[in-house]
């Protein structure tokens, strides 16, 4: 083999692993993004819960009020 074979050689390898880090990257940006949308959606939840509790709170309290001033 001369060098020119051997450096065109080098270069389709080296531009095959490039091209297989690069997909290897996407499918973990796509596995990173899943799991921040799923985390995401908890937490969502989780806060929507909580508001409704604190708007159960709140027509309580004025359920009461309005009871203490029927009095």
């Amino acid at each position: 083999m001369d060098l020119q074979t051997t450096y065109y050689v080098l270069g389709i390898i080296f531009m095959i692993v490039m091209l297989l880090l690069v997909a290897a990257l996407l499918a973990a940006i796509y596995v990173i993004k899943r799991k921040v949308d799923e985390i995401h959606q908890r937490i969502e939840a989780k806060v929507n819960l909580v508001s409704s509790i604190a708007h159960l709170g709140g027509d309580i309290v004025s359920a009461t009020k309005k009871v203490r001033r029927g009095r």
